[in-house]
């Protein structure tokens, strides 16, 4: 899709753009034995022991297990209008999101092996357990010693891969949450947007998979291992892996924790990322916008012909411009670029930065274009 936004001068804009996608099926088919998506692979059992803790942290080529792929941020909402709203903040209520962030039961370890055995199962007794706020770090909490660094490390004996075995400061994290009743047979997807270093983390007492990627996001599909009701998350955090010895950064050391956690639910087909390009005209009088989306479905997911609709929004939320396109999908995914639909808005010359936004609709519906589910993210400009 090339959508032409307002012509510009030499100077930033305030002005902001928005660009909402919607994702219908004509007519929406569930999915059938010919029309079946690849399946996940399944994650292994995952650590039992502490030599199995220590054949994770000490493999560098061990970043992640379980995880979904890297994508941009859809984060879903009720109607285009919050989508549109929210893109910026992320703060929105939503009934397709639910906030981990809050109080969780937090045992500290000097090192995995004196982590308390089988905390991950779901009855585990956690209530005599002290309560730590997350996000957090244990440094600023006063779980753990903080330790400035620039060049030299802060493990001893300084021997990559490995970590110590005398010390590795370990976090037991457990908390119980809801699952509405209005997320079953959909896809439901646990996020982390921040946790130093490796971490393990179990659902209702079964393995959903780890991550040593620290600052950045790790998410899990755990559609699988919850329930309508109430639900329980375990994580295992460690401060330090094979990892530890690149973090050769001008600045405090912190562990645990330290950025939001949250779930939400998709439909079984959905968008699953966006690419966004803005590029100036080689005059800077003009600039082209261009996108590409990305579908993606789990084997209960519709089939058949699907739609995506892209409509560029001013400020105010008029259309500047709209686009279609439609693809036949039966396989697990497919990649469409909406038609090319265009028309020249007014000059834009005002000074200052300029968010281009998107949101992003998708879903199973009866009605061609009615939608299900909606999810919108900020993007940059180019």
């Amino acid at each position: 899709m090339r959508l032409r936004p307002p012509l510009i001068r030499r100077v930033p804009l305030t002005a902001a753009a928005a660009l909402a996608l919607t994702l219908s099926t004509v007519p929406a088919t569930a999915a059938s034995p010919g029309h079946v998506g690849r399946t996940a692979p399944a994650v292994p059992a995952g650590p039992t022991s502490p030599a199995d803790v220590y054949s994770y942290l000490e493999n560098p080529r061990m970043t992640g297990e379980g995880q979904q792929a890297p994508h941009s941020l859809l984060r879903p909402y009720a109607d285009a209008r919050s989508a549109v709203r929210d893109v910026i903040e992320h703060a929105g209520a939503s009934p397709w999101v639910a906030s981990l962030s809050g109080d969780w039961r937090l045992r500290m370890a000097n090192r995995p092996e004196e982590v308390p055995a089988g905390f991950s199962a779901a009855d585990y007794d956690v209530s005599r357990w002290p309560t730590a706020r997350v996000p957090h770090t244990w440094q600023s909490d006063f779980l753990d010693h903080p330790m400035f660094r620039n060049i030299p490390e802060e493990l001893w004996p300084d021997d990559p891969p490995k970590v110590p075995r005398d010390v590795n400061p370990t976090g037991a994290y457990v908390r119980s949450f809801d699952v509405p009743r209005s997320w079953s047979g959909r896809r439901n997807v646990l996020r982390f947007e921040g946790v130093t270093s490796g971490y393990f983390v179990w659902v209702n007492g079964r393995y959903a998979g780890y991550d040593q990627g620290g600052y950045t996001p790790a998410e899990f599909d755990i559609t699988d291992l919850v329930r309508p009701g109430r639900n329980r998350v375990a994580v295992q955090v460690h401060r330090w892996g094979s990892g530890s010895y690149l973090e050769d950064v001008d600045q405090w050391r912190y562990s645990g924790i330290f950025r939001d956690v949250w779930l939400y639910s998709t439909p079984q087909t959905r968008l699953s990322d966006l690419y966004v390009t803005t590029d100036l005209d080689a005059d800077d009088r003009g600039a082209t916008l261009a996108a590409r989306v990305d579908l993606a479905r789990a084997p209960a997911g519709t089939t058949g012909r699907h739609t995506v609709r892209g409509n560029l929004l001013d400020a105010r939320h008029r259309r500047i411009a709209l686009a279609t396109a439609a693809v036949d999908l039966t396989g697990d995914g497919a990649r469409v670029t909406p038609h090319r639909a265009r028309r020249r808005p007014r000059k834009v010359e005002r000074r200052g930065p300029q968010p281009v936004r998107a949101a992003a609709r998708t879903g199973r519906s009866r009605r061609p274009g009615h939608p299900h589910h909606l999810a919108g993210g900020r993007v940059p400009p180019g």
